[in-house]
């Protein structure tokens, strides 16, 4: 019996070693977006400032079966950091003669071939002079 031990444990790892497992894909792309990038929506008392990307790899499948992920990726003290989206944090607004802090919010959407990024401001105004180049890493996740 101590002999076909071994023998069993060769034969087992053999038959696994010839599976092949499959599991979700994962792909991640990196988006840079400039401050001439971004439109401004003011329509019905909502504004907010928005930029539209081609995005071919939200296709069907992705919509219905997969994943999209989103994140701002920021420098802090030389390092890199992700901070997935939505995410809120504080920005200093207004004029050089009168500034304030206000929260700016960063989400996206999703819809087949398009990624929409949108930032919206606590106060319900726009800055475009507040915005800056951003760079987003956009993460996708097959079913399969």
């Amino acid at each position: 019996m101590k002999k076909l031990l071994p023998l069993f444990f060769l034969a087992a790892t053999a038959l696994f070693a010839s599976c092949e497992i499959e599991g979700p894909e994962m792909r991640s792309y990196e988006i840079g977006v400039e401050k001439r990038d971004w439109l401004t929506y003011n329509e019905g008392g909502v504004r907010y400032q928005y930029t539209e990307l081609s995005f071919p790899e939200i296709d069907s499948y992705m919509m219905e079966e997969g994943l999209v992920e989103v994140s701002l990726i920021a420098v802090n003290g030389g390092r890199e950091v992700q901070h997935p989206l939505p995410y809120t944090f504080t920005v200093i607004a207004g004029d050089r003669l009168e500034p304030y802090t206000v929260t700016e919010t960063i989400r996206y959407e999703v819809s087949r071939g398009l990624l929409t990024l949108v930032i919206e401001y606590g106060d319900g105004e726009v800055y475009p002079n507040a915005l800056l180049p951003y760079t987003f890493r956009v993460t996708t996740i097959d079913r399969y």
